[in-house]
């Protein structure tokens, strides 16, 4: 697969006046753009490269960081974040490869005089706005997206602890393997491997299945253990497992 590569250096990059502002570099790691002896930005570079550009931070007129800009290591701007005064995010765009915005992350003070996240906005999707309350509720719907076609798609979960909450709102249905390697919280393990949404639990080893067997007053789905593998097992001959005809393994 070819992709396509630019490495752009802060005087490729348009929104940059070379003859309003003075670039100042300071050795291979960042350079600051001023006007006058005033800082406007400060550009940080790409590790391992020469030059190409990593981020932007901007400042306003009493030196706190007003937005943030973030390139892609294809060379393109991926996101911009906003910030409040006290450096808190207000709002975080995200952008395609075209330079066209694709998705809007709101963040608000709570009553707690908090900042969170209260709001993503996905832009013109097949032509079709999109406003979610929560992160889960987004990648639900980018997951059914992603799988409505298929109807023998398998979706294996490597950290439950933060996406089974997403994989069981999917209004598809595929077939969802949640995997474990730790037991930090046993009890959420058992509620998360009981809903019914559920395939199966991968754990660790067979005395971390047999835990959670012995710790649920409900009715277990089968708990497997992962792959490990006894010496013997280790150096015996391979053998190869293949999906079925058309069916899609999907690893999150």
């Amino acid at each position: 697969v070819t992709i396509d590569h630019k490495k752009p250096t802060i005087h490729d990059l348009p929104q940059i006046s070379k003859r309003a502002y003075e670039i100042q570099p300071h050795g291979p790691n960042y350079q600051e753009l001023r006007d006058g002896g005033r800082l406007i930005a400060h550009v940080q570079i790409m590790p391992t490269t020469v030059g190409q550009v990593n981020d932007i931070k901007y400042f306003d007129e009493f030196g706190n960081i007003s937005v943030t800009q973030n390139y892609d290591w294809r060379g393109f701007k991926s996101s911009e974040d906003y910030l409040h005064p006290d450096g808190n995010f207000a709002y975080t765009f995200w952008f395609n490869k075209a330079g066209q915005r694709v998705l809007q992350l709101v963040h608000m003070y709570n009553a707690d005089k908090k900042v969170i996240p209260t709001s993503y906005h996905l832009e013109n999707y097949h032509n079709n706005d999109y406003l979610f309350s929560n992160i889960d509720n987004l990648f639900s719907f980018f997951l059914d997206q992603l799988i409505k076609n298929d109807d023998q798609a398998t979706l294996i979960v490597n950290n439950p602890e933060d996406l089974a909450t997403a994989v069981q709102s999917l209004d598809s249905h595929p077939r969802i393997f949640l995997r474990y390697q730790h037991l930090f919280d046993p009890q959420q393990v058992i509620t998360n491997s009981t809903s019914n949404r559920i395939t199966d639990t991968i754990v660790s080893n067979s005395s971390q299945a047999a835990a959670l067997r012995e710790h649920s007053d409900q009715v277990m789905p089968a708990v497997i253990a992962d792959m490990s593998l006894s010496d013997t097992e280790l150096h015996a001959a391979v053998s190869y497992t293949h999906l079925r005809a058309h069916e899609t393994l999907r690893h999150l």
